[in-house]
C-alpha cells in the first residue's frame, strides 16, 4: 500500500525507502496497544473492503483495483483532513495522537512521514543534506579568478 501512495518515479518509492519497516517499528516500539489494535483493524478493514468489492484480499487485487480502493478511501477522508489542518503553530497540540483517527488518514500520514525522513526521501527527493557543507565566505580569490 505504501508504494501506491508514494510510487517509484524518477526517484525511488516508499518500498525502496523501506517505509514498511518504519511503520513496523512505529507500531511495535512506539504505538500504544490501542493504537496498534486500531491500526491492525484498519488493515483488516482494507482487506474486507477489497473482498467486498473485488472478491479478493487487497494484496491479491490488481494494481488498478488497489489504486481505486485507496483513491476512494482518500477521497472519503478529505473533508475531515481539511477540518484538521493546523494554521500558525508548527507543532500541533495533538502531536501525540498521530495514530488516532480515520485509518487511511493515519496510514497515509505515517507513510509520508516515513518516506520523507528516510535517506531516499530526504536526499534524493528533497535534495537536502542533514549537515550541509562548510561555508568559507572570506577566502581570497586566486589571481586567475580576479577580474
Amino acid at each position: 500500500m505504501t508504494d501506491l501512495i508514494i510510487p517509484e518515479t524518477d526517484t525511488p518509492g516508499a518500498k525502496a525507502a523501506r517505509v514498511n519497516e518504519f511503520i513496523d517499528v512505529v507500531l511495535t516500539e512506539w504505538a500504544t496497544d490501542d493504537e496498534r489494535q486500531h491500526f491492525l483493524a484498519g488493515l483488516a478493514d482494507i482487506d474486507k473492503q477489497s473482498n467486498d468489492l473485488f472478491a479478493r484480499d487487497f494484496v491479491d487485487a490488481s494494481h488498478a483495483q488497489q489504486f481505486a480502493l485507496l483513491r476512494a478511501l482518500d477521497e472519503s477522508g478529505t473533508p475531515s483532513r481539511a477540518r484538521e489542518q493546523h494554521h500558525g503553530n508548527t507543532i500541533p497540540e495533538d502531536r501525540d495522537k498521530q495514530l488516532e483517527g480515520d485509518f487511511f488518514t493515519v496510514f497515509r500520514g505515517i507513510t509520508i512521514h516515513g518516506y520523507y525522513t528516510s535517506e531516499i526521501g530526504f536526499k534524493q527527493e528533497l535534495h537536502m543534506q542533514i549537515i550541509p557543507g562548510a561555508l568559507h565566505g572570506c577566502v581570497p580569490l586566486p589571481a586567475e579568478k580576479k577580474s
